[in-house]
């Protein structure tokens, strides 16, 4: 379930990220190979990881699910409804911001869109533990092999973001440091 919502979550949050952009008129925010890259690496690992998390600790102390209870139940498609909501919104901004800052220079944009949609993902993962319970109540780092997908989803996300051959193939730009999420 934990592993189903993250990347459900991610998923309405790209697409209604894209619906937004189209029915108010604004450029594509992402390219298809920034939404592949988020698909397979950014969201991949650490799904795998919060497949192998630790279950909560008092689960066997609450009462089972009904039988009828379909996997996705009403509160999971809550939250991943306002997840993304909250992630549309949040993207949507920095791409606004970087059409503003750099005007004329979508690839600047659609670059800072990217590297804040990716690493909300990144940061979303951690949070996206646990259905009951806050990533500091469960421990940031109780799960190593999540933060070891973390970091290194954020490094190949930076590999492709600041290698110039990778670049080109992804259309990005560097960012400086005021530009980063």
């Amino acid at each position: 379930r934990k592993t189903l919502q993250y990347l459900l979550a991610g998923n309405a949050g790209e697409l209604l990220l894209m619906m937004v952009c189209v029915i108010i008129g604004l450029p594509t925010p992402l390219l298809p190979i920034h939404l592949l890259w988020i698909n397979l690496v950014t969201d991949g690992l650490p799904a795998l990881c919060l497949a192998i998390d630790p279950i909560d600790p008092d689960v066997m102390k609450r009462p089972p699910r009904p039988p009828k209870e379909p996997v996705i139940n009403r509160d999971m498609t809550i939250g991943t409804i306002v997840q993304g909501v909250v992630k549309t919104g949040c993207v949507l901004a920095a791409f606004l911001w970087g059409l503003n800052a750099y005007p004329g220079n979508l690839i600047e944009a659609q670059t800072i869109a990217f590297m804040t949609l990716a690493s909300a993902e990144l940061i979303r993962a951690f949070s996206a533990r646990s259905e009951l319970y806050s990533m500091f109540k469960i421990g940031l780092l109780s799960n190593k092999w999540m933060v070891y997908a973390v970091w290194v989803s954020l490094i190949l996300l930076l590999i492709v973001i600041y290698i110039p051959f990778l670049q080109t193939f992804f259309t990005n730009t560097s960012l400086r440091v005021r530009d980063s999420p």
